[in-house]
């Protein structure tokens, strides 16, 4: 992955995803449109299975790793002195599954509410909520998804320490 101009970098088990293998061995990829979201949902590997657990039909890979910070490849101990956050990188099958829908996900397992950290990782920003977009389509969904998750609390958006950032 590339870094973003505020030098994100996702990093750790880095890849490039080619083509999507199908069951029977075929290559699919021509047959699909493939997307990716990053998120930050606290621990990594709860997050990683959150998504491929639970997740829905059309997520093709999810990857741990870290991000918003300005090394590239971070040890985990480094990772809390360089203001990176733990995070899952989700590749999707858009025709199967929309970014909206991931995002539905994302909020059902994160409490948008807590500070420093989520559910048993209250202990570092490393492990905040928050949502990495890779386009200006997916800014404007993560920040209607945001209202939206507002709305249905009954707060308004900036009681949500969820964090929209490139």
């Amino acid at each position: 992955l590339r870094p973003s101009s505020a030098g994100m970098v996702f990093s750790l088990l880095v890849s490039a995803w080619a083509a999507y293998e199908t069951p029977d061995g075929a290559v699919g990829a021509d047959q699909m449109s493939t997307e990716t979201a990053v998120l930050a949902m606290g621990c990594f590997w709860c997050a990683e299975a959150d998504f491929e657990k639970k997740g829905c039909d059309g997520i093709l890979d999810v990857r741990s790793g870290y991000t918003g910070g300005e090394v590239v490849h971070p040890t985990y101990y480094e990772s809390f002195d360089l203001e990176h956050y733990e995070a899952i990188e989700v590749r999707f099958d858009t025709t199967k599954v929309s970014f909206q829908q991931v995002l539905h996900l994302f909020w059902k397992n994160v409490d948008p509410f807590a500070v420093a950290g989520q559910f048993c990782d209250m202990m570092s920003p490393n492990y905040d909520a928050a949502i990495f977009y890779t386009s200006d389509k997916q800014k404007r969904e993560a920040e209607n998804s945001k209202t939206a998750a507002a709305m249905a609390l009954g707060v308004t958006v900036d009681k949500l320490n969820v964090a929209i950032l490139p």
